[in-house]
């Protein structure tokens, strides 16, 4: 139930190919929800909404929640996903060896319709028809959110060090590194996720926090390295509410809330001067050579969205957010074989560093962006993380309000020394 979710900046064929033929390994999917080791959900599977909370056995309400979500894959069961809006932080503390003081990393997420499309919800219920008479925090709805966060949180300590070592205030490679080194090394997230649930135990409280038992677990797992010690973390929660669509043809079915496994922990920006979206933005796909034919794939990203920053007036700006997502999948492959590919979509893992450019425009350099990769390829949710191997430059157009990137790419190099690429169009954004 709590996937181990690995960010491996390596093998692009694994993300897009999965278990195909074409696979070159060297990266390891994340694992399935189902593996609960050992953790019983308070969520059964199977049964229907009764619209009312059953009575215990001398006729008081009883705890549970109402209604009934499902978390494993199950062939006689079938649900609706539901999208959990809410909002979080992560905050890492830890003392670097060289600043008098602790360093403190915070990454916000805030997550729900008004942050990302229905269908690439990061946090999600798989659940029977809510009933709105009931009051939310008393529905399973409500719990299954965070039973899914728990998950999603847990997995995502990982990225916000990945963040944190983008970050420190010592610019030292020493310390850079060592906050890296600890990422493969963390901490198990079925305990971390469990600990969470723990918190918000049915009926629960709509927000939930936790430090020392998620401390506890990073030390005891040898993260302590020569430059950094002392890593404690702790996360802090709210869920408000759940989305879902008006429009019968906008719903999508599941089985269990293992369908967003792809999920990573993007760091949200704190207040952009800029918010753009685009209607449409094409993507293609250039792989290695495969059994006589090259591995390709075209795609286009729809309801694409940006955020910028004008750090110092007219001559620093940032690139806060970007999420490319498909609405629709990929098909990739060449005339020996295919592989389906869905939830494909790019995402700028954390804000930039300061970018020089002028009132007009500024230029992320290659290297200076860093970019999650997520996809379900055959069924399979994967991840990685890789930079921009070309400038993105972005223009403002006064007369229009518009702000206007190149096309761009990212770029990198499989196991098999083959090299794999995104070119990603240039665009508009209002």
């Amino acid at each position: 139930m709590f996937p181990e979710q690995a960010i491996k900046p390596t093998n692009l064929a694994a993300l897009l190919l999965a278990s195909t033929p074409f696979g070159c390994g060297g990266v390891t999917p994340i694992a399935p929800e189902s593996d609960t080791d050992g953790f019983e959900p308070v969520i059964e599977t199977g049964g229907f909404d009764t619209g009312e909370v059953p009575p215990e056995a001398d006729g008081t309400a009883a705890d549970e929640p109402v209604g009934w979500c499902y978390t494993e894959n199950d062939e006689l069961t079938n649900g609706y996903v539901y999208q959990c809006e809410g909002s979080a932080s992560i905050t890492l503390e830890y003392d670097n060896g060289i600043e008098p003081f602790n360093i403190e990393f915070s990454s916000s997420k805030e997550f729900g319709n008004a942050h990302e499309p229905y269908h690439l919800t990061p946090v999600s219920a798989c659940c029977n028809v809510l009933n709105e008479d009931i009051v939310f925090e008393e529905t399973a709805h409500f719990d299954a959110c965070h039973q899914d966060f728990a998950i999603f949180a847990c997995s995502g300590i990982k990225n916000v060090l990945l963040q944190a070592s983008q970050n420190d205030p010592s610019n030292d490679d020493d310390v850079a590194n060592d906050l890296e080194v600890i990422i493969p090394n963390l901490l198990d997230v079925h305990t971390c996720a469990e600990f969470l649930y723990d918190q918000i135990a049915p009926p629960g409280p709509s927000t939930g926090s936790s430090t020392e038992t998620i401390q506890l677990a990073i030390a005891g797992n040898g993260t302590q390295t020569d430059s950094v010690t002392e890593v404690q973390a702790e996360i802090v929660w709210q869920i408000d509410d759940v989305y879902f669509p008006s429009d019968p043809n906008d719903e999508l079915g599941c089985d269990s809330y293992q369908t967003n496994d792809d999920a990573q922990w993007s760091k949200d920006p704190e207040t952009p001067d800029f918010e753009g979206e685009a209607a449409t933005i094409d993507v293609d796909l250039d792989g290695p050579t495969y059994l006589g034919g090259a591995v390709t794939a075209t795609g286009r990203f729809s309801d694409s969205r940006v955020a910028l920053s004008e750090v110092v007036n007219n001559r620093e700006w940032r690139l806060e957010k970007m999420l490319l997502p498909t609405s629709t999948a990929i098909t990739v492959g060449n005339s020996t074989a295919t592989v389906r590919v869905e939830r494909f979509r790019v995402e700028l893992a954390m804000p930039t560093g300061n970018l020089t450019g002028d009132a007009d425009d500024f230029t992320a350099s290659a290297g200076d962006a860093l970019f999650f990769v997520m996809g379900h390829g055959d069924g399979i949710p994967y991840a990685i993380s890789v930079y921009n191997a070309t400038d993105i430059e972005f223009s403002y157009n006064g007369f229009t309000g518009e702000w206007t990137s190149n096309a761009f790419d990212l770029e990198f190099e499989d196991p098999d020394g083959d090299t794999w690429t995104l070119e990603i169009d240039s665009d508009s954004w209002s």
